[in-house]
């Protein structure tokens, strides 16, 4: 059965071929402990926050994202 069978994406994802697929949808990286699993999960949304630290710079966020998004900084 197909995951996104009910999902609109399931019509898009039919007509793209799988090589143009990769990269476009984020994947859990692998391990074999859950801890090792945590570390890299958590390196991998720590990295995003980083590459999007722009979005503080102007009247992007509200004042309730821009305190959370700084708070994970902390």
């Amino acid at each position: 059965t197909c995951l996104f069978l009910r999902l609109c994406i399931s019509k898009s994802l039919e007509e793209i071929s799988c090589a143009s697929r990769i990269g476009y949808f984020p994947t859990v990286p692998k391990a074999t402990k859950y801890e090792d699993m945590e570390c890299k999960i958590s390196k991998v949304i720590a990295e995003l926050y980083e590459q999007n630290h722009y979005l503080l710079e102007g009247n992007l966020l509200s004042k309730k994202e821009r305190d959370y998004y700084e708070s994970v900084f902390q």
